[in-house]
């Protein structure tokens, strides 16, 4: 009984001081994280057991120690100070990230904390120097939509610089571009140029499908990105801008198609059929037709949309009774679907959608 008492004792005094602890943490008191650690330990790097390496809390889902939680709440002053002043170590931070399938490179990008990236990535380099994959390697999967084997990558999480691409930090971009310039080696994480496995957009595409007027002359201009690719579905940038401005249709895309046709002289007259029977935006759609006229090709949305209108046609009347087999048909499978509402989602839960992000902290730390 005395024992069981003092282990509640016990527990209780080291939830208090992880309590403590992580509060300090929040309000950047160094100083009271110091007057904690100091009487209880001393500094001890290598030492996993020390109260600044083991689990202090849980962020959205994500368990962190001390380092962890800094770096999530982009703390660089405690970051710096639990690992220089008072010990705390980096490797294991990781250990525990990556045994809940994230790599802290990639909280930095998604979040654009680029000072916290300067102190840890040399650090993230120095100790993963013989580890770092060249390449990523493609695997056997199958697509349910097409209902056949093929040989396309499993869709992965995207890589660190395409995040902060995806999120529009120039800095963190512009950090990571002066960091490699001059190496003869980037990590595939931290290329922009490397294609995505599974979409394959290269931060280029990322940043003309998401209309950012700024990253992509930043990307031209500054990160001489290469624009000239095509992605999984063998699109270039000019129809990426097309499919980008059907989804966001309350930002202007104009000002994009004419950097990337005057500027970066992308080909316009590429599927150019496709590319407009995509653009809904009036004026884009105006710019479009009149530089193609000066390429030689003489062409009116309108005319396309005509010329592909799909007309209906009457049915034959054993059509019409194949019809309404197919409409009982659908309507018993609706009603065992409503029937087993636990069936409903199994269908959806193998169709890969491509309209998410399926990388494992993305809902975590979303909307900080």
């Amino acid at each position: 009984m005395g024992c069981c008492s003092s282990e509640l004792r016990d527990n209780s005094k080291s939830e208090m001081i992880q309590l403590k602890l992580k509060e300090s943490i929040e309000r950047s008191n160094t100083k009271s994280i110091q007057q904690i650690i100091r009487p209880l330990e001393k500094p001890l790097p290598d030492n996993d057991s020390s109260l600044l390496n083991e689990p202090i809390t849980r962020y959205k889902e994500v368990e962190v120690n001390s380092l962890g939680y800094s770096l999530v709440l982009g703390k660089i002053d405690v970051f710096k100070h639990l690992h220089q002043k008072l010990g705390a170590n980096i490797g294991t931070m990781e250990k525990l990230f990556e045994k809940q399938g994230i790599n802290p490179l990639d909280i930095l990008c998604q979040q654009g904390y680029v000072e916290m990236l300067n102190y840890y990535l040399p650090h993230y380099l120095a100790t993963h120097k013989d580890s770092l994959p060249h390449t990523t390697e493609d695997s056997m999967t199958v697509d349910f939509q097409r209902a056949a084997y093929i040989d396309v990558p499993i869709k992965k999480p995207q890589t660190a610089i395409h995040l902060a691409c995806e999120r529009g930090y120039i800095n963190v971009i512009n950090y990571i571009h002066n960091y490699f310039k001059d190496e003869a080696f980037v990590p595939h994480f931290l290329d922009i140029d490397y294609q995505d496995d599974y979409t394959g957009e290269n931060c280029a595409m990322i940043a003309v499908r998401n209309g950012n007027y700024a990253m992509i002359k930043f990307l031209h201009e500054t990160c001489r990105a290469n624009f000239n690719l095509r992605n999984k579905r063998h699109e270039g940038v000019v129809q990426v801008a097309a499919a980008g401005s059907k989804k966001n249709v309350n930002k202007d895309y104009l000002e994009v198609f004419e950097y990337l046709v005057e500027v970066i002289k992308c080909d316009i007259t590429d599927n150019y059929e496709e590319t407009l029977l995509m653009i809904d935006d009036t004026n884009v759609v105006k710019y479009l037709e009149k530089m193609l006229k000066k390429a030689g090709i003489n062409v009116k949305k309108k005319e396309l949309e005509e010329r592909n209108k799909i007309v209906p046609r009457n049915l034959t009347k054993e059509e019409e009774e194949v019809k309404m087999d197919d409409f009982g048909q659908h309507n018993f499978v609706l009603g065992k679907m409503l029937e087993e509402p636990e069936r409903k989602s199994m269908l959806s839960s193998i169709i890969p959608s491509e309209s998410k992000l399926e990388t494992p902290f993305i809902s975590v730390f979303e909307g900080n």
